[in-house]
Parts: structure tokens; C-alpha cells; sequence
């Protein structure tokens, strides 16, 4: 097992937990750390905590007990706006009015980002996901596959351009590597976290 310097770190759960009724934990004792550019899976069954960590993670859950920090930051009383971070939900929640580019460029226009920059930012997204010539059709116009993709290049367009040029994460390396439907697997085995855990049974895995 590789050792993660400080440096190399970008989240970390520490002791976190999390109750919605006082009593039952739905997230115990979670400490675990994610490092930069790493691709992780949360694994377990239904109701064992994955969804209800990642939403803490994204702020639209408060711990009852822990700390998160991003970056070294301490984040559980920073908003989910404040936090710079894109979180794709399971049925992708594009907008059905709104082109592919338009879906794309609006959590960016909202922000009050320049057109040029907007623009930009979400050509190097339809690149990651190679949707480029998909850019004018309508969700519905799109395979399941595909509207995944947009969901996923929509998360990643706010540094979809950095300083570097270089695209953000393993997320996108991911999907590049899928096929057009995108139904192929990523060809690189991702590290499972299997400390979230609830005696329920089975539903499908997140993704952070």
C-alpha cells in the first residue's frame, strides 16, 4: 500500500458521523483519506452511508460528529457554494431545455464568469467526455451513456480549464476510455472503501 504524504492528500474524513434521528448512526466512526487525482469507489449496501457521506462531503448534509477537510481546510461549516466542488446525482439531473453546451456553461454563467472564459471551459469539457459534436442536442437526443457524460463533464467545467491546460482528475481518463454508449468499464481497477457500513440491503455504489 502506497503511504500518502500531507501534500498529497486533497479530502479527508476524520471520526465522522452521522445521525437524522439522535439515535441510529447512519455513518460511524468514517476516517479515510482520498488523494489527489485518485479514483474511489464506496461500496456497500443500501443504507450503509455511501450517498449520505458524499452529500457531507458536498455540504448538503451536516456531520453530527468529525471533521471534513478539503485540502487541509477544515469545510463543515463552509455552504456548498463556497466549496467549488461538482457532485453528479443518480439520474443526472440535466436540464431537458437546455443543450448539452447550455447545461454545461450554466453553473458557470451563474457564477458570473465571462463568456469568452465560459466558452472555453466548456469546450476542454465535451473534449473530456469527447461529446464535442454533440454540443447542440437536448438531453433526450442522448443515450444514457451519454447524458452520464455530460453529467460528469458539467461537474468537472469549473476547472475543466486550469492554469496547466490540463484536464481535472481520473474522472475524466475514465470516460475517455469508455466507448460511445459509454458501457465499457475503465480499464484501471479503482480503490474500494468498504469502512461505511449499515445492515441493509443491497444498492448500487457512488462515486467520489
Amino acid at each position: 500500500m502506497v503511504e500518502s504524504t500531507a501534500n498529497d492528500i486533497l479530502v479527508s474524513f476524520r471520526g465522522i458521523q452521522k445521525s437524522y434521528d439522535g439515535e441510529s448512526l447512519i455513518v460511524r466512526d468514517l476516517n479515510l483519506d482520498i488523494r489527489r487525482g485518485e479514483f474511489l469507489t464506496l461500496l456497500g449496501p443500501s443504507g450503509s452511508g455511501k450517498t449520505t457521506s458524499l452529500m457531507m462531503l458536498a455540504g448538503f448534509e451536516t456531520p453530527t460528529a468529525g471533521e471534513i477537510l478539503l485540502d487541509g481546510r477544515a469545510i463543515n461549516n463552509v455552504p456548498p457554494h463556497k466549496r467549488d466542488m461538482g457532485m453528479v446525482f443518480q439520474n443526472y439531473a440535466l436540464f431537458p431545455h437546455m443543450t448539452v453546451s447550455e447545461n454545461l456553461a450554466f453553473p458557470l454563467s451563474v457564477r458570473g464568469m465571462a463568456k469568452p472564459d465560459i466558452k472555453e471551459r466548456v469546450k476542454r469539457a465535451l473534449a473530456m467526455v469527447q461529446l464535442e459534436g454533440f454540443r447542440n442536442r437536448y438531453p433526450a437526443q442522448l443515450s444514457g451513456g451519454q447524458q452520464q457524460r455530460v453529467a460528469l463533464a458539467r461537474a468537472g467545467v469549473r476547472t475543466a480549464a486550469g492554469a496547466d491546460g490540463r484536464t481535472p482528475g481520473r474522472a475524466g481518463q475514465a470516460v475517455a476510455r469508455a466507448d460511445a454508449d459509454g458501457d465499457q468499464a475503465p480499464a484501471r481497477t479503482p480503490r474500494r472503501h468498504r469502512g461505511v457500513r449499515h445492515p441493509r440491503s443491497g444498492r448500487g455504489a457512488d462515486h467520489v
